[in-house]
């Protein structure tokens, strides 16, 4: 059952481990990019936890700049502040309970959502380092492996590879 929004609106942030739910799902997130995750969890008719429905949301405080910088461990992406940089987890959560009814999937007859609960928060960088910096860099020190090749130019390489080992194999025969 999710309650009043005016009033969950005003209650501190509920902690996931808080809350006595017992399953721990594995929910990815790139800790570099300092996501703060959020968790519902739903109840059975009768009150249980439910195992198989849940739903986790991630805002992320920082965003790649799609530039690389150079570092002592080798080439490293350069991230800014996202959208969400200087926004309080409070306020993060009250944006989900704000849009929650648009997020959350549909649950069987008599099942009840409960959250959004805390599961996880990296804090993200205040000073500008190696691999954070308020403003974009102006060039990359490096071309991201993604950008590479391109989706059309790696087809165009695959096809040339795949008729060059077919004729090839053909000669052999």
């Amino acid at each position: 059952m999710l309650i009043n929004k005016q009033a969950a609106m005003h209650q501190r942030v509920v902690g996931l481990k808080e809350t006595g739910y017992k399953y721990w799902p594995y929910i990815h997130t790139d800790l570099w990019r300092a996501p703060v995750t959020f968790f519902w969890w739903a109840t059975t008719p009768t009150g249980r936890q439910s195992r198989a429905h849940w739903h986790a949301y991630t805002f992320y405080r920082c965003m790649s700049s799609g530039k690389l910088r150079k570092t002592a461990s080798g080439l490293s992406t350069v991230y800014l502040p996202s959208q969400y940089y200087r926004t309080s987890t409070p306020d993060l959560r009250n944006q989900l309970i704000q849009r929650q009814d648009g997020l959350l999937p549909a649950l069987p007859r008599g099942y009840a959502w409960r959250g959004p609960f805390l599961y996880s928060e990296c804090a993200p960088p205040q000073d500008e380092c190696d691999t954070f910096s308020f403003k974009a860099p102006l060039r990359s020190e490096g071309i991201p492996m993604t950008y590479a090749m391109p989706k059309h130019d790696a087809l165009a390489v695959a096809d040339q590879l795949a008729k060059q080992v077919l004729s090839e194999r053909r000669a052999v025969l």
